[in-house]
């Protein structure tokens, strides 16, 4: 209970027929309500009216396949506070396993700080004078300013997610490839090919 209560995200247990039975001290707070308030209450006061609908076809698949996972892969979640206010919103779906009446446990993290951090970086990556592209462990492309598509010749879309070595001309890509592997096993600043 002292767990559930003072988590640091908000808890909300739900049943199946989608109605609050439990909510957590952190829960009235992201969301203005008191418990009392909730409880009792379809979840869907949760969210904004036109995301409602498609919410509870959402709800009725997931409880005739309840399993632990991230709500709305891939998709911009949206909360509703008490007074209206929509926010960004992560959540995630755990089924208590112990409890006959098919409740599941939603977790949610208010996600406005980083959302509005990832939209500082892509700003300050757009603002950079340089062709800037963002290579991850497995070398691909994660992501690229427009200096970088203007350079390259092609989209944005085109690049994410393909390998960095398609931009490096085929006699340097060993090299790089090297010097991309050692940077990940021992971040530090370098500088690959050119004069």
């Amino acid at each position: 209970r002292s767990l559930f209560e003072y988590a640091p995200d908000a808890i909300v247990a739900v049943d199946r027929t989608g109605r609050i039975v439990q909510a957590n001290l952190q829960a009235e707070q992201m969301f203005g309500y008191n418990r009392d308030e909730l409880e009792g209450r379809s979840i869907e006061v949760l969210l904004p009216d036109r995301l409602r609908n498609a919410h509870r076809q959402h709800r009725a698949a997931f409880s005739r396949e309840p399993r632990r996972r991230p709500m709305g892969a891939g998709l911009r979640l949206v909360g509703l506070r008490k007074e209206g206010a929509e926010f960004p919103i992560d959540i995630t779906l755990t089924p208590v396993e112990d409890r006959a009446d098919g409740v599941v446990m939603a977790v949610a993290r208010d996600m406005t700080e980083q959302r509005e951090a990832r939209r500082r970086f892509r700003q300050i990556l757009e603002s950079a004078p340089d062709a800037m592209i963002i290579v991850g462990p497995d070398l691909r492309v994660i992501q690229v300013n427009g200096h970088a598509e203007r350079l390259f010749g092609r989209a944005r879309q085109d690049l994410v997610g393909q390998p960095a070595t398609l931009l490096i001309p085929p006699r340097f890509r060993h090299a790089a490839v090297d010097g991309l592997n050692a940077f990940f096993r021992e971040p530090r600043m370098m500088h690959l090919g050119g004069d």
